[in-house]
């Protein structure tokens, strides 16, 4: 992706995005309802501006951390779900927050780890992650995600 735009319960225009000299966006799938989810609509204005779109898969704060391989296991397959509603093409990843609690490597990566090692054996799709630099170099380096996302600020 190049310059994208990363936003959830705002919704610029596509036209809006595009002048700002977006050339991607960044949303959101999770449990329904939550109102930062992309919606249908939403997205067919933002593929008709001609805007690339990546999926982010994000429920409560830190589950990967605290729900270890049930949690992957069981977000995975409705991630899919999701986006298999919203058209979203098959070869193209969904990322799934790994956040690290501390933005160090800690003793909560295991954990992390697992999630997303049950994400990807449940997901029809490959997976990305979005976290620290630090757990993401880690992840990419293990085979646990095939892209990464890296917080800014840590």
């Amino acid at each position: 992706m190049s310059e994208a735009a990363d936003y959830s319960f705002a919704r610029p225009s596509p036209a809006a995005l595009v002048a700002a000299g977006y050339k991607d966006v960044i949303r959101y799938i999770s449990p329904p309802p939550n109102g930062k989810n992309i919606t249908v609509p939403e997205l067919e204005g933002l593929r008709g501006v001609g805007l690339g779109i990546a999926l982010v898969w994000e429920t409560v704060n830190q589950r990967a951390a605290t729900s270890g391989a049930a949690g992957g296991a069981a977000d995975a397959p409705t991630a899919n779900q999701l986006a298999d509603e919203l058209g979203y093409p098959e070869g193209c990843v969904i990322y799934f927050v790994l956040e690290d609690p501390n933005q160090l490597p800690t003793s909560s990566w295991p954990q992390i780890d697992a999630y997303a090692s049950a994400a990807k054996s449940n997901s029809k799709r490959a997976i990305g992650g979005y976290g620290s630099q630090a757990y993401i170099e880690h992840a990419l380096d293990t085979g646990l995600v095939t892209k990464g996302w890296q917080v800014g600020g840590w």
